[in-house]
């Protein structure tokens, strides 16, 4: 994948959300259509196109989180693995994450 400009800040703006934490992480504007969103996986990550037809259409909730997981981290799956925030609804649930450390239970 070619590293534009555009690029690289959607990956900086994705690490600087991904530090923020409660509600702070929720303002960040993913309000595209499903056809611009579409159009975005299929540049930056076209071997998830079938991750978001899937999430778009409701037959998969895992889906739907691996998708909105990679919106958030700028279509970087690599970035999912290496997400901290940790009060996000979705953190436990995330994928890519073989291997990884466990979260703890309070």
């Amino acid at each position: 994948m070619k590293m534009t400009e555009e690029l690289k800040a959607k990956m900086k703006a994705g690490r600087a959300a991904s530090k923020m934490t409660g509600n702070d992480a929720s303002n960040v504007n993913f309000h595209d259509t499903e056809k611009e969103e579409l159009k975005k996986v299929s540049e930056y990550l076209s071997s998830s196109v079938g991750v978001f037809r899937k999430a778009f259409s409701g037959q998969s909730k895992a889906a739907a989180i691996k998708a909105r997981c990679i919106q958030c981290c700028c279509y970087q799956k690599t970035e999912i693995t290496l997400c901290r925030v940790t009060d996000c609804a979705l953190f436990r649930y995330r994928p890519y994450q073989n291997g990884a450390e466990e979260v703890q239970d309070d």
